[in-house]
């Protein structure tokens, strides 16, 4: 049953509100896919605001022109429920939605503010909970049954046609081509194990590889980026880039990729690049084998069972075997359009205004 709200009228005028974090620890996907949601939000007419603790979120938010109010970092994040409240309650429009994007969500948090708000949970943490008006995960492993049975009154947008990404994935599609030398090479906004190192030391001495040029992304929170500039900017074919502002363009001029799991394999998905994932931890395996599961990707395994040697050369070997297949290249672009059609960023503000 659909909580009532009684503010709740008018259809063009709500306050999003958005509470996210980011670190070195938890990387940069939360926010990626909220920025991604506000900015498609703010064009729908919502008045969006941003709610953290973290200076990175305020940094970017406040880059793509969004309003941002700091919380008090806390262990706990019932801790700040009284400031939100607050924030909440000052809002300038009729209908307020309170977006929350962390693995600290707890039902007692969410409860908390059912009575001035609506309230939308994006994860992929399994919660149970009466209180979420709108349950979003957009994981390929998402169980409908679960949600159904835990979150009783939520309504769902399950699946990956559900993956909030920005709108330079969601630009006319060209058909895949596999002309390009380029292969791009990710390890989210983090990578703190420094597997980026470990994959261009590798692939620059396979000398099957030598006729291609590798595109590395050292993300804004990379505590390794000095040592990756120090050894590889001299390389000829290693294009470092550092805190890359158009991902959506680099992926289009590569011909394959080789990415953790999180976020970016639902951005490759869309913009078509055949991709090599692994897995930097037990929490991204399973994306990254419902991705394999789906003919989505190569799939090569995961820091959790193997060691950084062990995984770089599965990765390796991965690459020769697709890059020598232009069948294989061809089957993965043709399933990823199959299955990744349209815009879901549009499908979560359309399930957001229908609250």
């Amino acid at each position: 049953m659909e909580l009532s709200h009684p503010y709740f009228h008018n259809k063009n005028d709500i306050d999003l509100y958005i509470r996210v974090d980011a670190s070195p620890n938890i990387g940069m996907g939360h926010l990626s896919r909220c920025l991604a949601i506000a900015k498609h939000a703010k064009k729908s007419g919502f008045n969006v605001t941003f709610l953290s603790g973290s200076i990175t979120v305020a940094e970017r938010a406040s880059a793509s022109n969004f309003l941002f109010k700091k919380l008090n970092q806390s262990q706990f994040i019932e801790e700040e429920i009284p400031e939100v409240r607050k924030i909440l309650e000052k809002g300038s429009s009729e209908k307020r939605v309170l977006l929350i994007d962390t693995y600290q969500i707890t039902e007692d948090y969410v409860s908390a503010f059912t009575d001035i708000a609506k309230i939308v949970y994006l994860g992929s943490k399994q919660i149970t909970s009466e209180s979420i008006d709108l349950l979003i995960n957009y994981s390929c492993t998402a169980k409908k049954d679960f949600y159904t049975q835990h979150c009783p009154n939520s309504k769902l947008c399950l699946g990956i046609q559900y993956a909030p990404l920005g709108e330079d994935f969601w630009v006319k599609q060209k058909p895949y081509c596999n002309s390009s030398n380029r292969i791009l090479i990710t390890a989210g906004g983090s990578d703190a194990v420094n597997i980026t190192y470990s994959i261009l030391d590798s692939l620059t001495k396979e000398a099957r590889l030598s006729s291609y040029i590798f595109e590395a992304i050292i993300g804004p929170l990379n505590p390794h980026r000095t040592l990756l500039i120090d050894t590889f900017s001299k390389k000829r074919n290693i294009k470092l880039r550092v805190n890359e502002k158009e991902m959506a363009k680099r992926m289009d001029n590569c011909i394959c990729a080789i990415s953790a799991s999180g976020t970016t394999l639902y951005e490759l998905t869309a913009k078509r690049v055949p991709t090599i994932a692994f897995a930097l931890n037990a929490e991204q395996e399973p994306d990254a084998k419902g991705f394999r599961d789906l003919g989505l990707l190569r799939y090569s395994g995961s820091l959790n069972s193997l060691s950084i040697d062990s995984l770089v050369s599965n990765i390796k070997e991965d690459l020769l075997f697709i890059l020598s297949s232009n069948e294989e290249l061809e089957k993965i672009s043709k399933q990823q359009s199959k299955l990744l059609p349209e815009n879901g960023t549009e499908k979560i503000i359309t399930a957001i205004k229908n609250l």
